[in-house]
Formats: C-alpha cells, structure tokens, sequence
C-alpha cells in the first residue's frame, strides 16, 4: 500500500469509449457515466492498466468503498 493511498478518488465521466467495471463487469457503453479512479500523484506515465473504472450501478451501491478493494 502506497503512502498516496489515501489521496485516490472516483470522478464521474461520461465514456467515450467502451470500459468494463472492474467490480462486476459489466460493459460501459458510450455515453454511459462511470466513475474512473484519480489521483493527484498520478502522472501522464501511469498505464492504464493501473486505472481501475467503476459503473454507476457499483458505485451507487458501493461509494467509496471500491478504492478499497
């Protein structure tokens, strides 16, 4: 666990590409809203892959709780 853990959060977006969420895997279609993961320590170098994306149906259920996973 990075000592910038603490300073992720999840910012609605709207997609302009497919994604899938990472907790239930459900598609994300385009012009869907879901909640990508950012950080402010996170550079134009992140991968990603190292990005975790989320459905608005998992975050309605879960908050914040998914930085957590």
């Amino acid at each position: 666990m990075s000592k910038y853990d603490s300073l992720r959060f999840l910012h609605e977006t709207r997609a302009l590409e497919e994604h899938k969420c990472n907790k239930c895997g459900r598609v994300i279609a385009i012009g869907e809203i879901y909640y990508p993961e950012k950080s402010p320590t996170m550079s134009i170098n992140t991968k990603d892959s190292d990005l975790r994306e989320f459905c608005k149906e998992c975050y309605e259920k879960f908050g914040t709780d998914l930085l957590n996973i």
